[in-house]
């Protein structure tokens, strides 16, 4: 716990200990519970997808391959960048069956009844296996796959940054940040091209005998009300300065 500050400091009363109680101001929680709903399936469709990208290599390049043999080869007219082509085999040991689309100059050197090999994991009765081919070969199949999954990292983080640890952050802040007083020192407001504006306020203080500036979103309904050089409390993580928030303009209060 924080020590309590001089009775006569000018910060709020419920400020001057911690932790503390807090409690979500009015109408801001309707939107939160809605973006979480919004963008919790998303994220999980994204862990899933990276969570294949990384371990498909573990399966393939770690685990030592297993004798299988090719059982049916198909090609799917209906694929969206023309036609998909398939190779199905079955493991020998364990009769595992694994299905993995190949490129077109790779479809060309199976028939059925070959003898192959390939890589397979077991998870109770769950199982997966993946051909035994080499890293060029791999790298080209799954190039599409690889791309996404960036895409899908870059998107998930920017949703998990300003959807979830945002709000966790700021609620932390309000029950146990040490409270200290900074100022206004720059306003902006960034549209994209579908109208959609993101307000910010940019703030200095002291802590730790340095001097922070730092950023944070505002609610666009506050925005005018916040003005350059308004003296405003700011609570911050002792360890890490940085980590802070204006007590003003977040969305939490303190009781």
């Amino acid at each position: 716990m924080q020590a309590t500050q001089v009775v006569d400091s000018p910060i709020p009363r419920e400020l001057l200990h911690s932790p503390r109680m807090v409690l979500r101001k009015r109408g801001t929680l309707t939107v939160l519970l809605l973006g979480r709903m919004i963008t919790g399936p998303v994220l999980a469709i994204f862990a899933a997808l990276v969570a294949f990208v990384v371990l498909e290599p573990i399966v393939v390049f770690v685990i030592p391959a297993q004798p299988a043999r090719v059982i049916a080869l198909w090609g799917d007219n209906k694929a969206r960048h023309g036609i998909a082509y398939y190779v199905e085999y079955q493991l020998d040991r364990s009769g595992l069956i694994g299905r993995d689309q190949v490129l077109q100059n790779e479809f060309a050197a199976y028939h059925v009844g070959q003898a192959i090999k390939a890589h397979a994991i077991h998870l109770g009765k769950v199982g997966y296996a993946a051909l035994d081919r080499s890293l060029q070969a791999y790298a080209r199949y799954r190039l599409i796959d690889w791309f996404g999954a960036a895409v899908g990292i870059a998107v998930g983080t920017v949703l998990f940054y300003g959807i979830w640890l945002v709000p966790w952050r700021s609620h932390w802040l309000v029950k146990n940040g040490k409270a200290t007083f900074g100022a206004i020192v720059a306003k902006s407001i960034i549209c994209t091209g579908r109208r959609q504006c993101s307000f910010t306020l940019t703030y200095q203080f002291k802590a730790m005998g340095n001097l922070w500036a730092r950023r944070m979103s505002i609610n666009p309904r506050r925005y005018d009300s916040a003005a350059l050089k308004d003296l405003v409390i700011v609570l911050f993580d002792p360890k890490r300065p940085k980590h802070s928030i204006v007590y003003d303009y977040c969305d939490f209060i303190a009781v």
